[in-house]
């Protein structure tokens, strides 16, 4: 009997103890908890409106939950003296700490998952972002109009530097990942070696365990709830702004582009213009005869060797022409456009006819050249025929001027402005002397007016007597100019 009662005794103060573990844990459940109705404060507020008839009924209540409470009592006790309890089953069971460790141990491991993910969503954040500027960047570089081999080179680059950037993402955050799931891993431990088997005894032996435990299930629950909702609610709005910023990064890229290719064609009118008056449209649309060489490296021998040009002046030509000819090839590869080209290729055209014809000409000089040297040469030879029989004539005039004895006779009349005359080179003959001009000896015929010359002495008729012609052989007697 007194086992009966010691174990009935030890029931009743484990039942004490857990009544109060519970307690204590509600109190701040019910503290985060609204505000529930207060039975003592309606009492408070209606104890003016009492009446004995409500005092009665709740003396008959309290009289009936007496009764209740001990027959409830009585009944446990009798189970309990025909029912074996092993106290020892119970002896290393501390409800209040052990409900309080595997309630901290759940709390841990839900903030070590709300670490985690929190390092990880950050971790893809930051390489979003990263991914985001390199593609504005290579939208951008494609936007520039550069040459394909240019473009490709420097977005190979950006892809670079982003693969090194995402690399160092990781391995900055790589640590931090590592130590929050350690940090999991060890509170997941912590939950599973808990003596969930004493925790669900305890369960069982106490209604009001399960009750509190499932309260606080469904506020852990709750408030899990609540902050994934808050966190799925933070990470829409993370995306709505990526989306909004992709989408305004996309509107400035293609407001970038369209600027560009704007500026880009007006820097091609600029530098590459269209030709639209008529005659540099009749002039570009001129066909272009093609063939034309030069001839300087067989013209120039001929030019040093007749003496009209020299070795040094030959070769700064030719290097004048090789500059040039370099100089139209680099600027022909240049991928002008709109009518440049075309003018191009006709400056180029222009030039070469413009060499071409110089260097014709040049050769056309040289055969009239090699043609005059053998004409002179003829001339000279006649002339030094003529000059042996002119010779001749005036050593036949000159015995015949002393002959006669006159100062000198007319030659060539035919021309009375221009009158040969023969003067005795015993009577010489000043420019601006007169002849008077005889015939036999006393018939006078006209006066002469005589002009010596480096090259010869002429005359011209100052009076003709009348009805007398000059004739050759007509003497003459010299009178001198006045002052003379």
């Amino acid at each position: 009997m007194e086992r009966n009662m010691d174990d009935e005794k030890q029931v009743k103060d484990l039942s004490e103890v857990a009544k109060e573990v519970f307690l204590q844990e509600a109190n701040p459940i019910r503290a985060e908890k609204p505000k529930l109705y207060d039975l003592e404060e309606e009492f408070g507020r209606t104890r003016a409106n009492r009446s004995f008839r409500t005092a009665f009924l709740i003396l008959g209540f309290v009289i009936v939950a007496a009764g209740v409470t001990v027959f409830l009592t009585l009944f446990i006790q009798n189970q309990s003296r025909r029912v074996p309890v092993d106290i020892s089953d119970f002896q290393d069971v501390n409800l209040k700490d052990l409900l309080s460790s595997a309630a901290n141990n759940e709390n841990d491991l839900d903030k070590a998952k709300r670490a985690l993910a929190d390092v990880q969503q950050e971790l893809a954040t930051k390489s979003e972002a990263l991914s985001s500027d390199i593609a504005g960047q290579i939208a951008v570089l494609n936007a520039q109009g550069m040459s394909p081999s240019s473009t490709a080179a420097a977005e190979k680059k950006l892809q670079t530097q982003e693969s090194a950037g995402l690399d160092g993402l990781r391995a900055q955050y790589a640590p931090v990942l590592e130590a929050r799931q350690a940090d999991v891993a060890a509170a997941q431990k912590k939950v599973d070696s808990s003596n969930q088997a004493q925790i669900s005894a305890a369960r069982k032996q106490e209604e009001v365990l399960n009750n509190q435990q499932r309260l606080h299930d469904i506020e852990l629950a709750q408030t899990k709830a609540y902050y994934e909702s808050k966190l799925k609610e933070l990470s829409d709005a993370h995306q709505r702004e990526i989306a909004a910023l992709k989408e305004n990064q996309a509107r400035v890229v293609k407001a970038m582009d369209d600027t560009k290719k704007r500026e880009i064609a007006a820097l091609i009118l600029t530098y590459n213009p269209v030709f639209t008056t008529d005659p540099l449209k009749a002039l570009l649309a001129s066909p272009l005869s093609p063939g034309i060489s030069s001839s300087f490296s067989e013209l120039a021998p001929q030019l040093v060797g007749a003496g009209y040009s020299t070795a040094d002046a030959i070769a700064a030509m030719r290097d004048a022409l090789q500059n040039r000819t370099a100089l139209y090839a680099r600027i022909k590869s240049i991928p002008y456009q709109n009518s440049v080209p075309s003018a191009l290729a006709h400056l180029d055209f222009f030039d070469r006819s413009l060499v071409r014809s110089y260097e014709d000409i040049a050769a056309r000089l040289l055969q009239q050249i090699r043609a005059d040297k053998d004409a002179l040469k003829a001339r000279d030879a006649q002339i030094a025929q003529l000059n042996s029989i002119v010779s001749q004539d005036q050593a036949a005039f000159q015995f015949y001027a002393r002959k006669i004895r006159e100062n000198g006779f007319l030659v060539d009349v035919r021309d009375s402005q221009r009158i040969v005359p023969f003067a005795s080179s015993s009577s010489p003959v000043s420019d601006g002397d007169q002849g008077l001009v005889f015939r036999a000896d006393d018939e006078y015929i006209g006066t002469i007016l005589f002009s010596v010359t480096a090259v010869g002495i002429s005359a011209r008729q100052v009076e003709l007597a009348p009805d007398k012609q000059f004739q050759p052989f007509d003497t003459f007697l010299i009178k001198k100019k006045e002052g003379k």
